[in-house]
């Protein structure tokens, strides 16, 4: 059996709060598409720190392969698409959009 060291601790701790964090960050997206006009397509931010909070479990489970990397770009995505949706006055390449009046 392998001697623990400071550095599988510190994994463990770090894995754990990645875990809450995300939990907690997912709810709060949950209650916020609920309450706001947008639908999950539009909003599937909530999905996304969901998913990371999945692969930190899984990471957490095991350690050897870590699942956090993969569905931290899925994260990433979903916060864009999030980000495009609330966004009324920009592009997606960050340009100003025009309004016919």
């Amino acid at each position: 059996m392998a001697k623990k060291t400071k550095k599988d601790e510190k994994f463990k701790i770090s894995t754990l709060l990645k875990i809450v964090a995300f939990i907690m960050l997912g709810i709060s997206g949950y209650i916020d598409v609920m309450k706001s006009e947008h639908s999950i397509l539009e909003d599937p931010f909530f999905i996304g720190a969901f998913t990371m909070a999945f692969a930190s479990i899984l990471t957490f489970i095991n350690p050897s392969i870590y699942y956090i990397y993969p569905a931290m770009y899925f994260f990433v995505f979903t916060k864009l698409i999030s980000q495009y949706s609330y966004s009324k006055s920009y592009t997606m390449l960050g340009e100003k959009k025009k309004f016919n009046i």
